[in-house]
């Protein structure tokens, strides 16, 4: 009887650790960074070079939209670009957020008077597209981090 239960055990152990593992695995994520650069290459163009809030503002997260009404969203873009807008815009690098479903583009901007640097919170996968759902402006190029180029 004893033997009996050991192997139904150790049965059960084989059949739950197989079951865990593929949980585990139909969890992993996969990212695209050039799909996310894209989309946030997108927002960028409509919002800073376009200047067109109201469609930028559709295309953001919707947990950006249930946070930030059209309204805050234009006044923020307008307060990033006191002097100017860039009039061309490109992703350049990426950061994953391990673990999670986001992950940070870095974006460059240019006009023949001034340079912008950008940084937009992307939220998505590779399967299920990718939304921008944070948008920040810095004085210059961000310090150095677990940034890579976007090249795939």
């Amino acid at each position: 009887m004893l033997v009996r239960w050991l192997v139904m055990s150790a049965v059960c152990a084989v059949v739950l650790g197989t079951v865990a593992c593929f949980r585990v695995s139909a969890n992993v994520l996969h990212h695209l960074p050039s799909e996310a650069g894209a989309a946030a290459e997108q927002v960028a163009e409509v919002a800073f070079i376009e200047n067109d809030t109201v469609v930028a503002y559709s295309l953001m997260a919707d947990e950006f939209r249930a946070e930030f009404s059209q309204a805050q969203f234009d006044a923020v873009v307008r307060q990033m670009h006191p002097r100017g807008r860039p009039i061309t815009v490109s992703a350049e690098d990426y950061e994953p957020i391990t673990g999670q479903a986001a992950m940070r583009i870095f974006l460059v901007g240019q006009s023949p008077d001034e340079d912008f640097y950008y940084q937009m919170l992307m939220f998505g996968t590779s399967s299920k597209g990718y939304k921008v759902a944070g948008i920040f402006r810095s004085n210059g190029p961000p310090p150095e981090s677990n940034r890579k180029p976007i090249s795939d």
